[in-house]
């Protein structure tokens, strides 16, 4: 019963914790673009006036991708994701979730 008790806690902590960070807006499949004749959706990430979009030559190259490490978590979308920076390219986000692997964005504008 303590465990449980301690398991609830923990949850409605760890779950507070992550409800102050920011929602930012996620278009999904704003556009798409042909690599090697496949498509793929293109999604755009905007936050405070940057413009995101995701890379999906990271399904090609992913040996390039494995280079970059995940840092802090800085917000997450309406429908849940998480949004992270990456440590050693200031010009890249993660985006992440329960069961959703880690997808790459770039920065296509700034103000």
């Amino acid at each position: 019963m303590k465990f449980r008790l301690n398991l609830l806690i923990s949850l409605f902590i760890i779950g507070g914790c992550s409800n102050s960070l920011p929602t930012y807006e996620l278009e999904e499949n704003f556009n798409t673009t042909v690599i090697d004749g496949v498509e793929y959706a293109l999604h755009k990430l905007m936050i405070n006036g940057n413009t995101y979009i995701s890379e999906p030559e990271q399904y090609i190259k992913s040996d390039y991708y494995d280079e970059f490490k995940i840092g802090r978590k800085i917000g997450k979308t309406d429908d849940g994701m998480e949004i992270y920076q990456v440590e050693n390219d200031e010009n890249r986000l993660v985006i992440k979730g329960f069961m959703y692997p880690a997808d790459f964005f770039k920065l296509e504008s700034s103000p």
